[in-house]
C-alpha cells in the first residue's frame, strides 16, 4: 500500500538576534526561546518572505487575515508585539513606512532544511496495519488534516477499534498530539477523563498511526441521523447530552488541556447499561447516550511542564508551540471570535464553541449557525441565557467555566420553579401596588377635572372661552395636582401633549409631551402610551428644529420597546416609523428607505398587522423614493397605500387625504399633470372638512403643491398667487415650521425665476436656502438642490462668478453617494453647463450638459420636460 514518499523543504531565517526556524515553528532571540502569539509570528514570516520590499497593510492583512475586514489597529498590534519581542523600540529591524506599510530592513540569512515527508500510502479494505498481522481494515471512517481514519477487526476475535494514520508531516504531529494528551489526561483524571481511549500507537514503521477504542455509536451528527434526525431526539436527552459535554470539558480544562477543535463530530456516543425496570434518573433513562471527547489533535497544554512533572515525553509539542497551545485553526462555525481576530486560544475559546453546540442542541439542528437573533428560537429564558453566556462574542464577558454550565443545565428545572416563584410574588406585589395607585390617581383626575380644567370657567363668559385657554389654564395646575404621582402627572401630561400638537401649537406640545416621557422614564415603564408620546414628539421635535440632539435618546427608546414589549408589537412598529419618517426628513434618505422597506416586508407577511400602519409605512417609503429620484417606485408605493386605504372601512379622512396628497405630489414629477390635479384637489377637499380653516399648515402645504403643479404646467401667474400666502402665513405660524417653509419657499423662486422676475426670485431662494440650513445644515441633500437652484438664477442674472461661488459650496461627493444619477446632479451638470457656455467655454458646456441630458433620460424619460429642454441646450452649443 505504500505508493512513493518526497522530502519536503523548511527554511531558517537569521537575522538581527533572532532566529526563525518554519520546521518546528520557534522564535528564538539571543538563543532563548520566546513565546509569541500566532498572528504576530505569521505576519514576520510574511515580513521575512519579503525582506527589504516595504509591504503595503492591505498586502499584510490579506497576507496573514486573508478573506477578513480588519482595522489596521489589529496589524499594529501585531506589528508592536513583534517589536517587543525582538527587542526592536528603534525599528533597527522592522521600519514603518508611514502612510503604506512596513519593511523588514535588517539582513536577513536564509538556510534551507530538507526533512523527509512522511510516506503516502493507499489504504484499502483488507490491508493490516504494520506490526498488526491479525487486525484487517474494513471501512474508511474519515480522512482530514489530521490523518485517515478506518475501522480495523481482529480476525479471530472480531473485536473492533479504530485505527487514524498520518499520511502526511502535519498529521503525524497532530497524532503525536493525541498520544501526549491522552496519556496525560489519562494520568491526570483516570476513570473520570470522559475521552476515547487510546489502545496503542505505532510511530515506529510507516505508515505511523494510533489504534484506539472503537464506539458504535459515532459521532454525535451519526448517531442523530439514526435516529431520526436531531430534532426528533427529546429535549431532556440533548440537554443531558450538553452537561455531559460541559463536564468532560471542564475536567479537562481542569489539568490545563484545551480541545481547540470542539465540534459535533468530535463527540462520540456511547451507552450506559440500563437499569433493571427502565429506570429513570432525573428525567433522564439510564440507557441515554453518554459522550466521550475525541480529537485532541489540534489540543495543546497551557503549561509544558505539567508533562514533565508526569515523565511524558512531549510529542508532537515544541516548547513554542506548547505555548501557544496551537498549530491548528479548528472548524469556521465553532471558532470564537478572539481567534478569528488572530489572539491565542484560551479556556474561553472551547467554551465558545460549547456554547454555539448546545444552541444547535436545543433547537435541533447541528447545521445551523448562531446567526443574529438567535435568541428569538429559544423560547425556554433560562436555555437562552445558558447559551448566551456560553458563546457571548466578548471573551471578556463569556463565561469562564465549563463546569458551572453543566451545573446549571443539571438543574434548569430548579432554576425555572425559582424564577416563577419570584415573578408571582413580583406581580402580586406589583398588582397591589398599581391597585393602590390607580385608586388614588383616579380621584387626582377626577379632581383636576373638576375644580382645575374648568376653573376658569367663573372667570368670564362661556362663550367667550376658547379650548386653548382651557388648556393653557389646566396646564398651570398641573404639578400642585400630581406631585406624589408620578405616572398620572405623565398620562395627564401626555393627553395635554397631544391636544397641543393637534391645534399646532408646537412649544407647548414639546413642553408637556417632553414631561411625560421624562416621568415615565423615571419611573422605568414601558408601553403602548410610552411609545405613542415618543412617536409624537418626534414629529414636534423635528418640526421645532431640535430633533437631532435627541434622537439618540428615541433610539434607546426603540432598544428597550423591542426588548420589554417585542420588536413585532404594532406600537414599536409605529414608532419605528416614525423616528425613520424623521431621519429621512433629515436627509438620512438610503437608510430610510431600507427601514421602509423592511417594515412593508414585516406588516405585510404579518395577517394581523394594523392596515393603516401599512398604508402610512408605503406612503412614507413612497416618500423617500421620491427624495432618491426613484418616481416611477416612488408613484407605486404611493398606489398601493392610497388603494390599501380607500379599502379599508372606516379609514380616517386624514389618512386618506394624506394618500391622495402624495400620490399627488410624486404625480408631479411624472408630468401627470391631469391626475396630479385630481388627487391634490381630493386631498384639499378631505382637509378642509377636517380644518374648516384654510390657513392651517397642512392646507396651507397642500394649497403651496398645487402651486408647485402650477408651475411645471407652465401657469406661472396661477403658481405665484397659490404659492405667496402659504409662504408668507408659514413664517408667522409658532415655530420654524422647518419641513414645509424652506422648500415652498423654493417653489415661489422658482415661479418668480419662470415670470422673469429675478431679483425677487434671488432674495426668496436665498431667503428659502437660509431657512433649509436652519432646519437641516448644509450638508442635507435639499440644501444642496437650493445651492444648485440660487447658482442657477445668478446664472440667468448674468452673475457667473457669483454662481460659480455658490456651486463650489456644493458636496458633490454627498450627492453621488445618494446615487450617481440624482436628478440633483443633472441640474448642477446643467447649471455647470450653462455657465461654461455663457463663458465661451463650449467645449465643457457641452460636457456638462450632455452629463445632465443622460440624467434626466435616465431618471424622468425620453419625452419629459426636463429632458426636452436638455436636449435643446445641448443643441445651442456650437
Amino acid at each position: 500500500m505504500l505508493s512513493g514518499a518526497s522530502a519536503t523543504e523548511s527554511r531558517r531565517w537569521i537575522f538581527g538576534r533572532a532566529v526563525v526556524d518554519e520546521r518546528t515553528l520557534e522564535l528564538l532571540v539571543d538563543g532563548e526561546e520566546v513565546e509569541i502569539e500566532r498572528k504576530p509570528f505569521e505576519v514576520l514570516r510574511f515580513l521575512l518572505q519579503h525582506a527589504g520590499e516595504v509591504v503595503t497593510k492591505d498586502e499584510l492583512l490579506e497576507g496573514v487575515w486573508p478573506g477578513r475586514f480588519l482595522s489596521e489597529s489589529v496589524l499594529a498590534k501585531a506589528i508592536s508585539r513583534l517589536r517587543e519581542v525582538l527587542h526592536d523600540p528603534d525599528q533597527e529591524l522592522i521600519k514603518t513606512v508611514h502612510g503604506y506599510g512596513y519593511r523588514l530592513v535588517a539582513q536577513v540569512r536564509v538556510e534551507v532544511q530538507h526533512a523527509p515527508e512522511v510516506a503516502h500510502f493507499d489504504f484499502k479494505a483488507g490491508d493490516h496495519p504494520p506490526a498488526r498481522p491479525l487486525w484487517s481494515l474494513v471501512r474508511r471512517l474519515g480522512s482530514g488534516g489530521h490523518g485517515e481514519a478506518w475501522l480495523g477487526r481482529h480476525d479471530k476475535t472480531h473485536e473492533q477499534r479504530v485505527f487514524k494514520f498520518a499520511i502526511d508531516e502535519p498529521s503525524l504531529g497532530a497524532l503525536k498530539r493525541e498520544i501526549t494528551l491522552f496519556r496525560f489526561l489519562n494520568d491526570s483524571l483516570g476513570e473520570h477523563a470522559r475521552i476515547v481511549t487510546l489502545m496503542d500507537w505505532n510511530l515506529e514503521q510507516p505508515p505511523c498511526f494510533i489504534e484506539s477504542e472503537y464506539i458504535a455509536g459515532g459521532s454525535m451528527i451519526e448517531w442523530a441521523e439514526r435516529s431520526g434526525g436531531l430534532a426528533k431526539i427529546p429535549l431532556a436527552t440533548r440537554l443531558d447530552l450538553a452537561a455531559q459535554i460541559a463536564e468532560a470539558l471542564a475536567a479537562v480544562h481542569a489539568v490545563g488541556v484545551l480541545h481547540k477543535d470542539l465540534k459535533p463530530s468530535n463527540v462520540l456516543i456511547a451507552s450506559l447499561p440500563p437499569l433493571a425496570g427502565g429506570d429513570t434518573e432525573g428525567g433522564v433513562s439510564r440507557a441515554a447516550p453518554n459522550i466521550r471527547l475525541a480529537d485532541f489533535g489540534s489540543g495543546g497544554v497551557l503549561d509544558a511542564k505539567q508533562l514533565e512533572a508526569l515523565g511524558i515525553t512531549r510529542l508532537g509539542f515544541t516548547r513554542t508551540i506548547a505555548a501557544l497551545g496551537a498549530t491548528t485553526g479548528g472548524t469556521p462555525l465553532y471558532l470564537a471570535p478572539e481567534l478569528l481576530a488572530g489572539q491565542p486560544p484560551t479556556v474561553k475559546a472551547d467554551i465558545y464553541a460549547l456554547g454555539v453546540m448546545l444552541y444547535q442542541l436545543v433547537v435541533g439542528e447541528f447545521r445551523k449557525a448562531m446567526a443574529s437573533g438567535w435568541e428569538h428560537e429559544v423560547a425556554d429564558e433560562v436555555l437562552r441565557e445558558c447559551i448566551a453566556d456560553a458563546a457571548r462574542g466578548d471573551a471578556a464577558c463569556r463565561l469562564a467555566d465549563a463546569g458551572a454550565l453543566a451545573l446549571r443545565l443539571r438543574t434548569l428545572d430548579e432554576e425555572r420553579e425559582r424564577r416563577r416563584h419570584e415573578r408571582e410574588a413580583k406581580e402580586k406585589a406589583e398588582a397591589l401596588e398599581r391597585a393602590l395607585a390607580q385608586a388614588k390617581a383616579s380621584q387626582a383626575v377626577a379632581e383636576f377635572l373638576s375644580k382645575d380644567m374648568f376653573a376658569v370657567v367663573g372667570s368670564k363668559p362661556l362663550r367667550d372661552l376658547t379650548v386653548r385657554e382651557l388648556l393653557d389654564a389646566a396646564s398651570e395646575k398641573l404639578a400642585d395636582r400630581f406631585d406624589e404621582m408620578p405616572l398620572a402627572a405623565a398620562q395627564v401630561h401626555a393627553a395635554l401633549g397631544h391636544a397641543f400638537w393637534n391645534m399646532e401649537a408646537l412649544a407647548e406640545a414639546d413642553k408637556h409631551l417632553g414631561r411625560a416621557l421624562d416621568l415615565y422614564e423615571q419611573q422605568g415603564a414601558m408601553s403602548g402610551d410610552v411609545l405613542s408620546v415618543a412617536a409624537v414628539l418626534v414629529s414636534v421635535q423635528f418640526m421645532l428644529g431640535k430633533l437631532a440632539a435627541s434622537l439618540p435618546r428615541h433610539d434607546a427608546i426603540r432598544a428597550l420597546a423591542e426588548t420589554v414589549i417585542g420588536a413585532a408589537n404594532s406600537d414599536v412598529a409605529k414608532f419605528r416609523v416614525n423616528v425613520a419618517r424623521a431621519r429621512m426628513e433629515m436627509g438620512d434618505w438610503l437608510p430610510a428607505v431600507a427601514e421602509f422597506r423592511e417594515l412593508v416586508q414585516t406588516l405585510t407577511a404579518d395577517t394581523g398587522a394594523d392596515p393603516l400602519l401599512l398604508c402610512t409605512v408605503r406612503r412614507m417609503l413612497g416618500y423617500a423614493l421620491l427624495r432618491l429620484g426613484e418616481f416611477e417606485s416612488a408613484e407605486q408605493a404611493m398606489r398601493q397605500a392610497l388603494d390599501l386605504i380607500l379599502r379599508i372601512e372606516g379609514a380616517p379622512a386624514l389618512a386618506i387625504a394624506h394618500a391622495h396628497f402624495d400620490r399627488g405630489r410624486v404625480l408631479i414629477e411624472q408630468e401627470e399633470f391631469p391626475e396630479s390635479d385630481r388627487e391634490l384637489s381630493e386631498a384639499l377637499r378631505l382637509f378642509l372638512e377636517w380644518s374648516p380653516s384654510d390657513q392651517s399648515g397642512v392646507v396651507l402645504a397642500v394649497t403651496a403643491t398645487i402651486g408647485f403643479l402650477r408651475l411645471r404646467q407652465g401657469r406661472t401667474d396661477e403658481a405665484i398667487a397659490l404659492i405667496e400666502n402659504p409662504v408668507s402665513t408659514l413664517a408667522r405660524l409658532a415655530g420654524p415650521s422647518v419641513d414645509q417653509q424652506s422648500e415652498i419657499r423654493s417653489w415661489l423662486a422658482l415661479a418668480y425665476q419662470a415670470s422673469g422676475r429675478l431679483d425677487v426670485a434671488l432674495s426668496e431662494m436665498s431667503s428659502a436656502l437660509a431657512s433649509s440650513e436652519r432646519a437641516h445644515g448644509k450638508a442635507h441633500p435639499l440644501t444642496q438642490h437650493l445651492c444648485i437652484a440660487r447658482a442657477d438664477i445668478l446664472r440667468e442674472r448674468g452673475e457667473a462668478t457669483e454662481a460659480q461661488a455658490v456651486l463650489s459650496q456644493v458636496d458633490r461627493a454627498a450627492l453621488e453617494r445618494l446615487a450617481p444619477d440624482h436628478p440633483y446632479l443633472a441640474e448642477l451638470h446643467r447649471v455647470e453647463g450653462l455657465i461654461a457656455g455663457a463663458e465661451g467655454r463650449h467645449e465643457a458646456a457641452r460636457g456638462s450638459l450632455e452629463r445632465a441630458l443622460l440624467i434626466f433620460k435616465s431618471r424622468y424619460g425620453a419625452q419629459h420636460g426636463f429632458t426636452r429642454r436638455a436636449r435643446l441646450e445641448v443643441g445651442r452649443q456650437p
